[in-house]
């Protein structure tokens, strides 16, 4: 999904949220004011809860974009995404579609409808409940948002197995409806300054690991990450996985999985250092680095006046027994065996001792 598009849909969760903090300004669109060609459209289906025909408890959104103008193309997309009540396990589906399947207007009116290859099918209108908001930076607009409701026939099938099959949402009779913050979006390629200063970086400390894996015969890309905080008993893992579908052409599906697992060792020499991570069901690997680490200052905290120090370790990561892991309830479970650019750090309170005073 292009870098515009990306922006505009975490613009338009955060949106849904309540927790929208915008650098940029914001005023309902004047009636007389001249605009710019827009370069993409896309529409918001905001997140409901849904039962499945599995009879599985998830929440259910989706977003469809297509270019405009000098970049449009032939092609729009539409993404799904399924999740668990309290998204520690999400399966996003992204899908080629025609782009003369998404028909929106200036005047806050808006309608996908197409199939979604051996997925299922959409036929959606977007009803505006709110004027239009212009989205500023530096002066230039960048946006063009209406918020309103988004219903129709919404069936999409997960096509899982196995015996936590999520099985499918939605229904192909009866009318579906997303919730009421549901939004359509024209989007400018702005290149005013949006300002808005360096973000407040949150001053969290402990130790943290990363593996991925590429499989080149599959095309399936995978990849591990676990955090513990400083203090904590347990340590968080996520795993998220990339699968290429056979189709449609194009198509493809991102599962994330986010647990608990037991805390990860790390053992520093002179020479190098060592982290043993662990997964679920006990799975572990263990990281072996060469180098002796590198320190660096960085920091974190309102004004970004607290001063912490990071060091880093590369090397190659060793499965144990049971090769690092992360269970999910379809698809399978998220597992790297091997990888010879694995990276873990330790991060902590104050400078280097080096940059001490």
């Amino acid at each position: 999904m292009p870098r515009g598009r990306r922006t505009t849909r975490l613009l338009l969760s955060l949106l849904a949220t309540g927790g929208m903090a915008l650098a940029g300004t914001v005023a309902t669109m004047p009636a007389h004011a001249a605009a710019p060609s827009p370069d993409y459209v896309s529409l918001y289906g905001g997140s409901v809860n849904v039962v499945s025909s599995a009879h599985t408890k998830l929440t259910v959104d989706m977003y469809a974009s297509k270019s405009l103008g000098a970049e449009a193309s032939k092609t729009g997309n539409v993404s799904v995404d399924v999740s668990k009540r309290d998204h520690s396990e999400t399966h996003s589906w992204y899908i080629p579609i025609p782009a003369s399947a998404i028909q929106a207007s200036m005047k806050g009116k808006g309608s996908v409808k197409t199939k979604l290859g051996p997925y299922g099918k959409v036929a959606l209108k977007f009803k505006k409940s709110k004027s239009a908001k212009v989205y500023n930076c530096g002066g230039a607009i960048s946006s063009r948002t209406w918020q309103g409701t988004i219903s129709g026939t919404f069936f999409f099938n997960t096509k899982s197995s196995g015996r936590h099959k999520w099985g499918a949402v939605g229904s192909k009779s009866k009318t579906f409806h997303f919730s009421t913050k549901s939004y359509l979006t024209f989007g400018y390629a702005s290149t005013g300054d949006c300002g808005g200063g360096t973000p407040t970086i949150p001053c969290t400390y402990g130790t943290t690991w990363n593996v991925s894996a590429y499989n080149k015969a599959t095309h399936i890309s995978t990849s591990l990450y676990g955090f513990l905080k400083q203090g904590a008993s347990h340590a968080a893992i996520t795993g998220s996985r990339n699968t290429q579908l056979a189709r449609p052409q194009g198509a493809s599906r991102t599962d994330i999985v986010t647990t608990s697992a037991p805390k990860p060792k790390l053992t520093t020499t002179s020479g190098g250092a060592t982290l043993l991570a662990k997964g679920p069901n006990k799975t572990s690997g263990k990281i072996t680095s060469s180098n002796p680490g590198y320190p660096a200052l960085n920091t974190c905290g309102r004004g970004d006046k607290t001063k912490y120090t990071q060091t880093s370790w590369s090397g190659s990561l060793v499965s144990g027994k049971h090769p690092l892991s992360v269970p999910a309830d379809i698809f399978g479970a998220i597992t790297v065996k091997s990888d010879k650019y694995a990276y873990f750090s330790r991060s902590k309170p104050g400078a280097p001792p080096s940059q001490a005073q």
